[in-house]
């Protein structure tokens, strides 16, 4: 299974090279439009109660993308070892400074995003929350959410600013120096998987245990 994962990760890597340079603009422009989109909605509500947690999230997205950065810069200060299609892009076309800065302003939008989604999950969930009495979580689940689009997007704004923890399983991976740790180690497509999986439970059991405390 984790094999066809990694074979489906090298194609798209494979495409994303071909895509070259702009791919890694619309890239780019989609985070940025994504973050004043999502300023713009979460203007006019209130976010005061959500923003400590949301922030934690934030937090946890920020330590995750600047070790990835950092060990980066380590690894391959010249970024001449960078095997990131977007980012071999930006180095073959407008050079290595360039590069640093696309990927530090991509990251810092990545976890400014994740702030704003996780803001819009406290948010959206209390508008989803069923309104007949739940006794069990498997009920509650069944329950939770008006439609299927709302549902869609309020299960992606909880999962989407978690994915950056990853960062830190890649991180371990590019600095392990031990054979016998590497071997040890599961391939990251099948943590990545093992880590959806787990969101998803966690959506349903941290939303349920939400609504009981309303």
């Amino acid at each position: 299974m984790s094999e066809w994962v990694a074979g489906g990760l090298e194609a798209l890597n494979t495409l994303a090279a071909r895509a070259g340079m702009p791919l890694a603009v619309a890239s780019w422009l989609t985070l940025l439009v994504a973050v004043l989109a999502m300023h713009r909605r979460l203007s006019s509500e209130d976010t005061e109660p959500h923003r400590t947690v949301a922030g934690m999230v934030g937090g946890l997205a920020l330590v995750s993308h600047l070790a990835d950065g950092i060990v980066t810069l380590t690894v391959t200060p010249a970024l001449s070892m960078e095997t990131s299609a977007l980012w071999v892009a930006i180095i073959d076309r407008l050079g290595e400074q360039a590069a640093m800065l696309y990927g530090l302003t991509g990251k810092a939008l990545i976890v400014v995003l994740s702030y704003q989604l996780f803001l819009w999950y406290r948010i959206q969930r209390l508008r989803l929350f069923p309104l007949q009495d739940a006794h069990t979580l498997m009920s509650f689940s069944r329950a939770f959410g008006r439609t299927r689009l709302e549902n869609l997007g309020n299960f992606l704004s909880f999962t989407v600013p978690l994915l950056s923890p990853l960062m830190l399983y890649v991180v371990l991976l590019n600095t392990a120096e031990s054979p016998r740790l590497l071997t040890m180690l599961p391939p990251l497509p099948a943590v990545a998987l093992a880590w959806l999986v787990l969101l998803t439970v966690g959506y349903f059991q941290h939303s349920y245990r939400a609504w009981r405390a309303t």
